[in-house]
């Protein structure tokens, strides 16, 4: 399932059970990190655990212990190569 923004990914995920999170960072009119924050501080500590993978085009270091403070688990830099993905989902437990 998709969303077009961080507030429409929290609507639908208090609404719905999922098993992981893939997020890309770039989003147009929000925050990078809102999303992730938004989830870790709902109610329901079940949804608020999610696994998170973040997506991003900035590379390095930095960029990646950035994303992890904010919350996700896992950062991938794009273009994501896809087998990295899927050992991403497995490590974190998704379907």
């Amino acid at each position: 399932m998709t969303a077009q923004s961080a507030q429409a990914a929290l609507q639908i995920l208090q609404e719905r059970n999922f098993s992981i999170l893939i997020s890309d960072l770039a989003m147009p009119t929000e925050n990078d990190y809102q999303l992730i924050r938004g989830i870790r501080a709902l109610n329901d500590s079940g949804k608020a655990a999610i696994p998170a993978i973040a997506l991003s085009a900035l590379a390095g270091a930095q960029e990646s212990q950035r994303a992890l403070e904010a919350g996700f688990q896992k950062h991938l830099v794009k273009p994501v190569d896809f087998e990295e993905l899927i050992q991403s989902i497995a490590q974190l437990g998704g379907p």
